[in-house]
């Protein structure tokens, strides 16, 4: 077999991960200037080879590697409950920590709509039904 054959395995993703990530947030950082430019329409010839082309690839490639990331913790147990027991442990206690405070100063103090807006809110119910992209 020859050695110098160049090959890359899943196990390489693992490996560099922490710089692929780096690299997309970078990328996606570069897409919001220029977004931010197309939109003070200040955006040069040079600049727009990133701006049509290339573009959002950041977010795409972020997304594929937090799939790919939570794919091999998947494959490692097979009891699909667990997995996501242990996700929204972990999750759930940042997300009231931010959004509780939040959502109860606009539903009661702002607008006044009570406590029914809050859990709706609280649920993503009132963004699934309404369309309310303040998240």
């Amino acid at each position: 077999m020859n050695k110098n054959k160049f090959t890359i395995s899943w196990g390489d993703f693992s490996r560099y991960r922490s710089s692929m990530f780096g690299l997309s947030i970078i990328g996606i950082m570069v897409f919001r200037y220029f977004e931010h430019i197309r939109s003070a329409h200040l955006l040069l010839k040079s600049e727009q080879f990133w701006d049509y082309y290339i573009g959002s690839t950041g977010v795409d490639f972020l997304l594929f590697l937090s799939g790919m990331g939570l794919f091999y913790p998947l494959t490692k147990n097979d009891d699909i409950c667990q997995f996501y027991k242990k996700r929204l442990v972990r999750i759930l206690p940042a997300y009231l920590l931010v959004s509780m405070p939040f959502f109860a100063w606009r539903d009661f103090i702002h607008l006044h709509t009570g406590i029914l807006t809050f859990i709706r809110d609280l649920l993503f119910l009132n963004f699934i039904d309404h369309a309310d992209t303040t998240y």
